[in-house]
């Protein structure tokens, strides 16, 4: 019986995909794969948002800013996931609709972290920020699935610096 765990093991990372280790953005010192544009990544991402979304009661559309170095696809392929509650900056004013900005993504085999910033009250899309953990798991039959957000108390001026500084959270 031990024999078959490390074959079936190996079988199920390589189902989550290539992208098993993953740090975004990029962190000194690290072996992991560091490019927003890969598959698994837009998943993970597209999975939180959905997650974070799904949370909240009558969500309005928001806009969806994801990781430096997105490419336009990529961008578009976790918009179309998330349906009519994403729209593109393009769409709405600043100040106008409330955004959710993907800050770091991590992928450690099958499981994912995705930290991001997001409206304390996504009805009032000027009032302060929020920052956020949403941690997802992957499943053989269903891909990615969020598992629970947590909403941290921190200030973001605290977390991301000054003005989007250095922080924990980085610039």
């Amino acid at each position: 019986m031990r024999s078959f765990a490390l074959p079936i093991g190996l079988f199920g990372l390589l189902l989550a995909g290539c992208s098993s280790y993953v740090t975004i953005p990029a962190q000194d010192g690290t072996v992991a794969l560091h490019n927003p544009n890969l598959n698994n990544v837009v998943r993970v991402e597209a999975e939180a948002i959905r997650g974070v979304l799904d949370a909240e009661a009558d969500t309005l559309p928001c806009q969806v800013q994801l990781p430096a170095g997105t490419s336009d696809l990529h961008h578009a392929q976790v918009l179309a996931s998330l349906g009519p509650r994403a729209a593109v900056p393009e769409q709405a004013g600043p100040g106008q609709m409330p955004v959710i900005q993907v800050r770091q993504v991590r992928i450690r085999g099958l499981t994912a972290q995705v930290d991001l910033v997001q409206p304390a009250s996504f009805h009032q899309p000027q009032g302060p920020a929020q920052l956020a953990t949403v941690w997802l798991k992957w499943y053989p039959l269903t891909g990615w699935q969020f598992q629970h957000v947590q909403r941290w108390s921190i200030g973001l001026a605290e977390a991301v610096g000054p003005a989007g500084g250095n922080g924990p959270m980085g610039p």
